[in-house]
């Protein structure tokens, strides 16, 4: 994943030089996402007639994880749309060619852009999804820092600049399965979001001790 972001990221607004194409992407992301969810849980049942007289059990059989959805702010550049549209275009998309100096998949001047689509082809499994972790954060509940004063004066006590993290959920091998619809509008100015609903096998919760 991060050499599909490397070759076919050059575009897009995040773009840089040096570093990580994809931990520059995922950076822009954390601080424009607006609206996550806490994804529940729920259990298929099975019923289980008269194990005493007149009474029916219900089961359960298989434990069941809710999908997530998540919304972001668009900024300048676009950068959610440019993001999720990458990583979904290299589950099932066309794909890069070997040609010396590749100007990736969505520069002006590379082939993508001009010949018809004849094929796709999808990658595997493991190579489109990835863990993503949910930190919950309160920026009350720190405890206060004593100081020493200057000059002889009192000692003071200021607040930390960290958050406390009162959980974390991590959610395996998620992959972006819908991106919806982005209107745009000419009416009155306010600002432009996505959506993305995820697909996740396994949820994990680490709660602070």
């Amino acid at each position: 994943m991060r050499d599909f972001w490397a070759d076919n990221g050059k575009a897009y607004p995040w773009y840089g030089n040096t570093g990580s194409q994809m931990d520059a992407g995922m950076y822009r992301m954390n601080l424009l996402c607006q609206d996550i969810q806490i994804p529940g849980t729920s259990f298929n049942t099975m019923d289980v007639k008269m194990p005493k007289k007149g009474l029916t059990q219900k089961m359960a059989t298989a434990r069941m994880y809710n999908e997530l959805d998540v919304t972001f702010i668009c900024d300048l550049g676009s950068s959610p749309i440019s993001f999720f549209k990458l990583w979904q275009d290299m589950i099932i998309g066309y794909q890069p060619t070997k040609i010396p100096n590749n100007p990736g998949l969505y520069n002006p001047d590379t082939y993508a852009d001009k010949q018809e689509h004849l094929a796709y082809a999808q990658r595997y499994y493991n190579d489109y999804t990835c863990d993503l972790t949910i930190t919950k954060l309160e920026k009350f509940g720190v405890e206060k820092k004593s100081e020493p004063g200057l000059n002889g004066a009192e000692p003071t006590s200021k607040r930390p600049s960290e958050y406390q993290k009162a959980f974390k959920v991590r959610l395996g091998k998620a992959y972006p399965y819908s991106f919806n619809t982005v209107p745009y509008s000419a009416g009155q100015s306010e600002a432009v979001k996505c959506s993305v609903a995820f697909f996740y096998e396994y949820q994990h919760f680490v709660f602070k001790p």
